[in-house]
């Protein structure tokens, strides 16, 4: 069995996924393989990207799928003990390759993991996390671009065939599959120059073939993070994890959820290269209209259906919830923190500079 296979949904962008692909195959090892599931593209893919390597594998759909049916299905066809995922106007260093999978060669009981994006410090950590990893790989970044996010494939496997019609249309997949590997065992965090995203200069000039302001299914809208809640909702009830730890687990999703539909739209709304590219116009949102997204999410969570969780407990948790962001926010504190987090979830939104 192979170590690894690179897994890329791909529609229609040729130019970029010949470099990337000539990037990832200058590694030596041969422990790997590169999966490209084309998904109907005009052109044939095999007569764009001309490139002779063992490592390197077509396959085309039979019939067109949504983005996340693709990357699902691209996952399928992994033979390796591992699969990363790579969306084709990414990128992975192949010469950094080599050492990534000696390090997985190294650790083999680690469950899955994720690379840091665009690294570019000479500042270098790998670390594993092997107690209550659940809390930093579950729901991780809660809809951040999932290139160099990497799945022991039984676990993987497992996942998949749970997914329903409703987490393949909310957002990115790749959450809810490393919330299992990481249900599972130890988890991976690498951070080193390995995996790069598309720059927001160059997003800007194609349209999102996913995602569209006209089609109202901007993944970032607060109506469409309130979908992604309850997917995630659904999909703790199948971790076996302790109560304790799914607790700690809900509310840092929670959390976060408020920061993405109040401060976090409004951060996304004002970049101009994030909007061309989602076919939006740029905004500002008021903080009344925030408030209105924040009394709407809350309100939304108390009606959730939360594993017999009471009325009570979920009104301790908006509560314990909402002070600390409150106290924050009057601390001015949140400005600047939220603004660090949403830069970083900007930037991983369509790849611009570095994420640190």
């Amino acid at each position: 069995m192979l170590l690894l296979s690179i897994c890329i949904p791909s529609y229609n962008r040729f130019t970029s996924l010949n470099v990337a692909v000539k990037l990832m195959l200058k590694a030596e090892s041969r422990d790997f393989e590169i999966i490209i599931l084309d998904n109907k593209s005009p052109n044939d893919i095999e007569k764009e990207i001309i490139i002779h390597d063992k490592r390197l594998h077509f396959i085309k759909q039979e019939s067109a799928v949504n983005a996340n049916e693709n990357i699902r299905d691209c996952l399928l066809y992994a033979t390796g003990k591992y699969a990363m995922i790579c969306l084709d106007k990414d990128s992975i260093n192949g010469r950094m390759l080599d050492e990534f999978l000696q390090v997985i060669r190294q650790n083999p009981k680690i469950c899955g993991g994720c690379c840091i994006q665009n690294k570019i410090s000479k500042e270098n950590k790998i670390e594993i996390y092997d107690h209550d990893q659940i809390l930093k790989f579950g729901y991780l970044y809660l809809g951040k671009h999932p290139s160099g996010d990497f799945y022991r494939t039984e676990y993987m496997n497992e996942d998949i065939k749970l997914l329903s019609e409703k987490a393949l249309n909310s957002g990115f997949i790749s959450d809810l599959i490393l919330a299992r590997c990481a249900s599972h065992g130890s988890m991976l965090f690498y951070d080193k120059p390995l995996v790069f995203l598309e720059k927001s200069k160059t997003a800007a000039k194609i349209k999102s073939y996913t995602y569209s302001g006209k089609n109202n299914n901007v993944y970032f809208y607060p109506n469409k993070r309130k979908e992604q809640f309850s997917v995630y909702i659904d999909h703790m009830k199948s971790l076996y994890i302790t109560h304790k730890l799914w607790k700690k687990l809900l509310e840092k999703i929670y959390v976060q959820k408020i920061i993405q539909v109040t401060f976090g739209f409004r951060d996304v709304m004002r970049l101009k290269d994030a909007c061309t590219h989602y076919d939006l116009t740029v905004r500002n949102i008021t903080l009344k209209e925030m408030f209105h997204y924040w009394i709407d999410f809350n309100n939304y969570f108390l009606k959730s259906d939360l594993n017999d969780l009471s009325k009570y407990s979920k009104l301790y948790i908006i509560i314990k919830s909402n002070l600390m962001l409150v106290k924050k926010f009057i601390d001015k504190k949140l400005c600047y923190s939220s603004c660090r987090r949403n830069v970083f979830m900007n930037k991983l939104l369509i790849g611009k500079n570095s994420i640190r």
